[in-house]
């Protein structure tokens, strides 16, 4: 399972040290661990949780690189913690903001958050529209479409947004006022194609 973790992240150009093999061991079992009480996600297999989570998050890559030491990033929907935990662990200079409106899955990452000693992470019981701190980029997986997001983000106006989709998103594109860019990324080591959104809203 470490072998598999470490090829898919050198291909997606992360290079783990020990330290976040180990940090990345803990999340997996933590997560399979509390799964059982918890529906925190479908996927119950450690390999799938790799592929499907972990690795998801880590082809956030090329934006989250271009952050500045000491910018907040908001994860929001966060869920089980993905992409806001794994990206955590490999950009410790960022902040991250952890946010969702379910309290048992907040409870789960104050608890993962202690556990890894990850000092750069918050989670935060909250929805978008009622979320009071300012923040440099806002970042989310699966949560609703994007010019519902982009509603639900008035109150902040961020100047960036990157929705995590599946498939390309032709009919939420279409909706949209504002500009859009989309790149397709892979998931390495199960040639699952992904798509990044990136809006531009100022």
């Amino acid at each position: 399972m470490k072998a598999h973790l470490i090829q898919g992240s050198e291909a997606l150009g992360f290079h783990l040290s020990s330290e976040q093999c180990q940090l990345f061991q803990k999340l997996i079992d933590g997560l399979l661990l509390a799964n059982q009480q918890f529906n925190l996600t479908a996927i119950k297999d450690p390999i799938e949780v790799i592929d499907l989570h972990l690795l998801d998050s880590f082809t956030l890559k090329p934006w989250i690189d271009q952050m500045q030491s000491g910018q907040i990033i908001l994860d929001v929907g966060s869920g089980a913690g993905f992409p806001g935990l794994p990206l955590a662990v490999m950009y410790p200079q960022l902040q991250w903001r952890l946010i969702d409106a379910r309290k048992k899955k907040v409870d789960y990452l104050q608890h993962t958050i202690q556990t890894l000693k990850l000092n750069n992470v918050q989670a935060i019981h909250s929805r978008l529209e009622h979320y009071p701190d300012p923040f440099d980029l806002m970042v989310c997986r699966a949560v609703s479409s994007c010019s519902q997001m982009i509603k639900w983000s008035q109150t902040h106006r961020p100047s960036k947004i990157l929705m995590m989709k599946g498939q390309y998103p032709h009919d939420e594109l279409a909706e949209l006022s504002c500009q859009a860019c989309v790149t397709e990324v892979q998931i390495p080591s199960c040639n699952v194609k992904r798509h990044i959104v990136e809006l531009e809203l100022r």
